[in-house]
């Protein structure tokens, strides 16, 4: 009788799961924005990275039904990093494909641009999880961050510079994006800590690979005149490895290095070899490897379940947050789903912990109160917390 009982429930969890599928297959798909590039060699990686996260999440909740019986749909704009491009898919997405929300605009020039075109205001349509670290872009109007800023990165790093004596820091940036800028944000925390700032150092961005090389050396025997201790690096795409290699090569493992969090530890690994070894990166979301917060182990859980053949990153953790955060502020809404409801409700989200990894919004401000971490490239090329 039991056996009889059991499969009678079985038979009726697939009847109701069968009729709350096909109930959400007769009603109109949310839609939902993602920009970003996945030709450009800067950030196609963490373009790809991001969107497997979120949508491994998003596979969860359309089995289950959806939100108030509608499936979740993406529609991507691929945008070549370039801002202009940027803006334009984004008006796309919002003003034609009608779009409730916006996703994962990658890099600083390419987030800002939405934002001074006034598109997010002009519609009351949300930006969730820009890809970048400034505070300033973080803080703006309509925009919701699912990571640390840059400048908690520098407090994690320069707490573990302080750990380990590292006394004399030096900043190699690439003359792009926010390199130079971030500079004298760079120099002020390290000078906050204690320590002290020994120089910034650029090099272009350049075509010919003979060319970039030797940029990078001439900045690279600058560092070194500077008798740091300690470098920390600010570039991404194709220079970032050169500049780790040749640093490594100039100094040997008298100097530590540093990166931030938009550079994958796994992929300067694969690149470097032997030469990623002690490495030091801050990381902007918590570890998708450890078991110390419960949404590492339900990002991993549900990766295994639904994306097996996909491995946990800390960019496909940032983007399952960003599906997580998104699908709250779906539920909340009130009234019909529309770009302006949605607003509404993650701008009411309040303090929202997500599984260990809290999120604060409001009309005011919209940050996430969790710090930043740092982990290190081991010998074997395996990350070391």
């Amino acid at each position: 009788m039991a056996r009889i009982n059991a499969l009678a429930a079985l038979v009726a969890l697939v009847l109701a799961t069968t009729t709350t599928t096909a109930a959400a297959a007769e009603q109109p798909p949310i839609l939902i924005g993602r920009l970003g590039s996945l030709t450009s060699p800067v950030s196609s990686l963490s373009t790809k990275a991001l969107a497997e996260g979120f949508d491994t999440y998003v596979k969860r909740v359309n089995a289950a039904g959806g939100v108030r019986g509608r499936q979740l749909r993406v529609l991507f704009e691929e945008d070549g990093f370039q801002p202009g491009q940027t803006v334009a898919a984004a008006r796309k997405l919002v003003e034609q494909d009608h779009v409730v929300v916006l996703l994962s605009t990658q890099g600083t020039p390419s987030t800002q641009a939405v934002i001074q075109d006034g598109l997010l205001a002009r519609n009351a349509v949300a930006l969730l999880g820009p890809n970048t670290g400034v505070s300033a872009v973080l803080g703006a109007p309509n925009v919701f961050p699912v990571r640390a800023t840059y400048e908690q990165e520098v407090v994690a790093v320069t707490r573990h510079m302080v750990n380990l004596q590292q006394r004399r820091v030096a900043y190699l940036h690439f003359n792009a994006a926010q390199g130079p800028a971030f500079g004298e944000t760079f120099r002020r925390a390290v000078a906050e800590a204690g320590l002290q700032p020994v120089g910034s150092f650029g090099y272009d961005v350049l075509a010919q690979p003979a060319e970039q090389e030797a940029a990078i050396r001439r900045a690279a025997l600058q560092v070194r005149a500077a008798k740091p201790d300690a470098v920390f690096v600010f570039a991404v795409g194709a220079t970032l490895p050169a500049a780790m290699r040749i640093l490594h090569e100039v100094n040997g493992r008298a100097v530590a290095r540093y990166t931030f969090s938009v550079n994958q530890w796994d992929v300067l690994a694969r690149q470097l070899g032997a030469d990623a070894r002690g490495i030091v990166i801050s990381q902007a979301v918590p570890s998708p490897y450890g078991a110390a917060r419960r949404i590492a182990l339900d990002y991993r859980r549900d990766l295994q379940a639904l994306s097996p053949g996909l491995q946990p990153s800390f960019l496909g953790l940032e983007g399952y947050l960003l599906a997580r955060i998104l699908v709250e502020g779906l539920r909340r809404a009130e009234g019909p789903i529309t770009p302006r409801s949605l607003l509404a409700a993650l701008d009411g989200l309040g303090r929202h912990d997500l599984g260990d990894y809290v999120v604060n919004f409001s009309r005011e401000r919209r940050f996430v109160e969790s710090a930043a971490e740092v982990s290190m490239i081991g010998a074997a090329g395996a990350l070391i917390k």
